[in-house]
């Protein structure tokens, strides 16, 4: 019998924090996502921008520093992470806890602190945009379903979503996973979804560790 493929525990918060810890953040980029400098017109119209799993992405401070002045707001696993955002932004940012909760803000920038599935409407409020470049691909299949079905009730009905997946042929057992647009087509049935586009990706090393040969990134606009 074929033996099923272990998954991390993607949400665990000892996997994480040993990759931060480890310096292991091959999904950090060192500048604005391509993508989301693209495609940025579809937050032209968002007052709070929802960016899940956002680590010390520089995309945060990209769509806040917009014309429009979005807010912008990013759940982050790991509080090392968050802190390193705003440090490494120089910006001055206060750490308030309530009620469990652990928030950094520094100018229209605010990330929570804690389990992306603990964390609902209650706490983050509702979004009419939302920025996925590295969450839904770091959900292993079973998670999927979950993860969507969580993201869509913080977003209010007409809400944007600008999504980045992969495509590859690597073992589906380390993320960054492949996720081919059947499947987020199925995950996020109901909505109007468009494919923008379709692109080559240079191999990362830890994909090439992994045997890939070739990757390509989706880039999907979805609209609640």
């Amino acid at each position: 019998m074929a033996r099923r493929p272990r998954y991390p525990a993607t949400m665990d918060p000892d996997f994480w924090r040993t990759r931060w810890a480890e310096g292991r953040i091959g999904w950090h980029q060192d500048a604005p996502n391509a993508h989301l400098v693209a495609h940025a017109a579809l937050f032209d119209r968002a007052r709070r921008v929802f960016v899940p799993l956002c680590g010390k992405s520089l995309d945060l401070a990209w769509i806040a520093a917009r014309p429009h002045a979005p807010a912008v707001v990013g759940v982050e696993l790991v509080e090392d992470a968050a802190r390193e955002l705003f440090e490494e932004h120089g910006l001055t940012a206060e750490r308030v806890e309530e009620d469990g909760v652990i928030r950094y803000r520094g100018g229209s920038i605010e990330i929570v602190v804690g389990d992306y599935f603990a964390l609902g409407a209650d706490v983050l409020g509702h979004f009419d945009a939302c920025f996925d470049r590295a969450a839904l691909v770091a959900m292993p299949p079973a998670q999927r379903p979950r993860y969507v079905a969580h993201q869509r009730g913080l977003l209010a009905p007409g809400a944007r979503t600008l999504l980045v997946t992969f495509v590859h042929d690597a073992p589906p057992d380390s993320p960054p996973f492949s996720v081919p647009e059947a499947e987020v087509r199925a995950l996020y049935e109901g909505c109007r979804l468009t494919l923008l586009g379709q692109h080559e990706e240079l191999v990362s090393t830890s994909l090439l560790s992994r045997g890939v040969k070739s990757a390509r990134e989706l880039v999907f606009a979805i609209e609640a």
